[in-house]
């Protein structure tokens, strides 16, 4: 994925393993997760996994009442900004 913004979604209620924002596999640059609420999913709220990333920014984000964690970062290799 490159030069994605994800700007002011709610992400809620996702069940059996779900994450709320998630992006996987390979290159992940220029990324920004901006003004978003995240909450009440199974697993994660914002997720980052596997691969490699650069330029990633979360800016401004709710995320609360998750099942496994608010923002993680999983099995990523290079740079990473949050």
């Amino acid at each position: 994925m490159n030069t994605v913004l994800i700007d002011s979604v709610t992400s809620t209620g996702h069940t059996v393993g779900a994450r709320g924002i998630v992006i996987w596999n390979g290159l992940k640059e220029n990324i920004t997760i901006m003004d978003c609420h995240v909450y009440g999913n199974n697993c994660c709220g914002i997720e980052l996994q596997d691969g490699t990333a650069s330029g990633v920014s979360m800016i401004n984000n709710n995320v609360h009442d998750n099942g496994d964690n608010g923002i993680g970062i999983v099995g990523m290799q290079g740079p990473v900004r949050t």
